[in-house]
């Protein structure tokens, strides 16, 4: 059966609003989540720096200091 045109083009509901301390908490959740994946990602960046220019599995990493030369030669 084929709807007719007034039930096809009936409006969405209104939506809800939400309270203020929701969207807070909501807000501070997803700030906690960014900030927890940039730390991973800053290791993840660290690990494998360390890895294919060093040659040593190690998280630790200072972007303000110049590597060594690699052992994997100068190119």
């Amino acid at each position: 059966m084929a709807e007719s045109p007034a039930e096809a083009e009936s409006p969405a509901p209104p939506a809800r609003p939400i309270r203020p301390s929701v969207f807070s908490a909501l807000a501070i959740l997803v700030g906690i989540i960014a900030g927890l994946g940039a730390v991973f990602f800053r290791d993840l960046i660290a690990f494998f720096h360390n890895l294919l220019f060093l040659g040593r599995l190690s998280l630790q990493y200072d972007a303000s200091q110049h590597a060594p030369v690699s052992p994997w030669g100068p190119w």
